[in-house]
């Protein structure tokens, strides 16, 4: 395998990962959905008599809930969307391409030695572009991993919240 077929089969391996990231969201925003209308349903539903420890507890779990799905929903929404916005780097179009050479030909007479440059320009863009984009995905990992890692708080402090609203349901 030449240099610029290894370039480009790592800069669309990148490409590809861009995508799969991205659709890796998906479930992560089903669950958060899920999980926002079970603890709305479970606050709407329960009633308490006095405080007691288990009412306080019940606001403490609701506050814990709320920090994890707030941190869950902004790590996803950052690795989805970005705040700043994730602006992936391609390689110049075909046209851009063909212009790049035909103005080599204004330098370089002898065609061998032209494409021999213009390979080289192709391989520095390939390069250029993978390189970027890579850090990009690695963040965008990073993220999603911390959103996960939230989103996994909030389903055990979601599996609390039940316990103690069928704790208080029965008692």
């Amino acid at each position: 395998m030449d240099r610029l077929e290894l370039y480009k089969s790592i800069y669309e391996k990148e490409e590809e990962k861009r995508f799969k990231l991205n659709d890796s969201l998906n479930l992560p925003f089903g669950i958060i959905s899920l999980l926002v209308t079970i603890a709305f349903t479970i606050t709407l539903q329960i009633e308490f008599q006095s405080i007691n420890l288990i009412s306080i507890s019940f606001i403490f779990v609701v506050v814990i809930l709320t920090f994890f799905l707030l941190k869950s929903i902004y790590y996803f929404y950052k690795a989805f969307e970005g705040f700043k916005g994730y602006e992936y780097d391609y390689i110049p179009t075909p046209e851009e391409f063909e212009t790049s050479y035909q103005d080599l030909s204004q330098f370089y007479t002898n065609e061998d030695e032209r494409s021999k440059i213009f390979k080289e320009e192709i391989i520095k863009n390939y390069i250029s572009s993978t390189t970027y984009n890579l850090k990009l995905n690695q963040t965008k990992s990073a993220d999603i991993t911390k959103g996960k890692i939230n989103l996994a708080g909030s389903l055990l402090t979601t599996l609390v919240l039940a316990i103690i609203y069928l704790i208080n349901k029965f008692n």
